[in-house]
């Protein structure tokens, strides 16, 4: 087990000590305390973080909860960005509340040092338990705790697919390819077939990274982003000869998609969460391989993690609290096997992250539009975040 989540672990056991009272009491069920009385309003935010499918997942999962749960009306609103949200919950409070949040796991600390969300440790211990967290990969629970305290569980932490379409195979054919293939190794073997990447997305998860080997070194105030790397430099390298040659094309999750169900792309690289929704649109079973890192570690994209939002004032998170347990708790952890807790992850430091994904994301616009070397561009990249993190 990381030590990340031995000390989480460590953490909520001493929470259960200390709170079997509150443990004891009954949960909180909308539609049984309410039959018949005025309807549960919840207001749920949620950062979209540059992917619009995002909105149109939560609303499948929202209605899932309505249909269970009818006495609880659940009214969404979706901003472009982390940022956005700050801002509506520093302006909240004037007639109008949120109850629910969901947004980038590296946003946790700042939010919790402004009192913007509320810790969920008890309501954690008394109904998701040790067990739950323990069947969670250690990498999803990363910039979930401050203080001691539990603030956000992971909500959107999708595995990586590429899917494409089995010309032999005929109905049925679709499946888990057994050996899963490395980012590097799937630009290699292309063919000359057209392949849709997210690459603005891979790339920020890729340099914004640390290799597990060096998660014992790198802990707290000393932790260093390392992006000039010699085998990222050779993967930057094929991805660009891609771009050039019209084998690779860039583009969000909605237009991947559009593209691959019009028959423009061969094969194209989504989060495992789209999978059903592509199929639906291609009008077939499409065969699906698992894309990792390497060849020795999957590919996991961090998401987002779901808060609660912090009313200022005395107030009854139950509600709230049971629409977070019901979205966190909907198989989206159940299935998962043993080799996710291998794998890379991002162990950024909260209080910096807003600052490096400027300098990363304005490097990838140079990587996708210019025509420095990559690895120069690497190279300048690790000055920047060394200089203005104060490295």
């Amino acid at each position: 087990m990381k030590m990340g989540m031995s000390r989480l672990l460590i953490a909520l056991a001493a929470v259960a000590a200390g709170g079997a009272i509150f443990a004891a009491a009954r949960r909180y069920t909308p539609a049984q305390e309410n039959a018949g009385r005025e309807t549960v309003e919840l207001n749920l935010l949620m950062s979209l973080g540059g992917d619009g499918m995002r909105e149109e997942y939560m609303r499948q999962r929202l209605d899932a909860y309505g249909e269970l749960n009818p006495d609880v009306r659940v009214s969404a609103t979706f901003v472009e960005s982390d940022t956005l949200v700050f801002l509506k919950l520093l302006y909240a409070g004037k007639g109008y509340h949120y109850d629910v949040v969901c947004m980038g796991d590296d946003s946790m600390l700042s939010a919790a040092e402004q009192k913007l969300i509320y810790p969920m440790d008890e309501f954690v211990m008394r109904d998701l338990g040790l067990a739950w967290l323990d069947a969670v990969p250690g990498a999803c629970l990363e910039n979930t705790m401050s203080g001691g305290k539990i603030y956000g569980l992971p909500f959107i932490k999708s595995r990586l697919k590429v899917y494409y379409r089995d010309e032999g195979g005929g109905a049925g054919a679709a499946r888990e390819i057994p050996a899963p293939v490395s980012l590097e190794a799937l630009l290699q073997t292309s063919g000359g077939k057209r392949l849709g990447l997210p690459v603005s997305v891979l790339l920020r998860d890729l340099l914004l990274s640390t290799d597990s080997s060096g998660w014992d070194a790198l802990l707290g105030e000393t932790e260093r982003y390392q992006v000039d790397r010699p085998e990222r430099a050779e993967l930057l390298r094929a991805m660009k000869a891609g771009l050039e040659q019209g084998t690779l094309v860039d583009g969000d999750n909605q237009t991947l998609m559009e593209e691959f169900a019009g028959g423009r792309l061969d094969a194209v690289v989504l989060e495992e969460l789209y999978g059903e929704e592509l199929e639906l649109r291609a009008g077939e079973t499409l065969s699906g391989a698992g894309l990792w890192r390497t060849e020795q570690t999957p590919w996991l994209l961090q998401g987002c993690n779901l808060y609660l939002a912090n009313w200022g004032i005395p107030h009854d998170y139950g509600p709230a609290w049971e629409l977070v347990e019901y979205l966190v708790r909907d198989g989206e952890f159940d299935a998962r096997t043993g080799e996710e807790r291998d794998m890379d992850y991002k162990r950024t430091l909260s209080r910096k992250n807003t600052k490096a994904y400027l300098i990363v994301d304005r490097v990838i616009a140079e990587f996708l539009h210019g025509d420095e070397d990559c690895g120069e561009l690497l190279k300048g990249l690790q000055s920047q975040l060394d200089t203005a993190l104060g490295e």
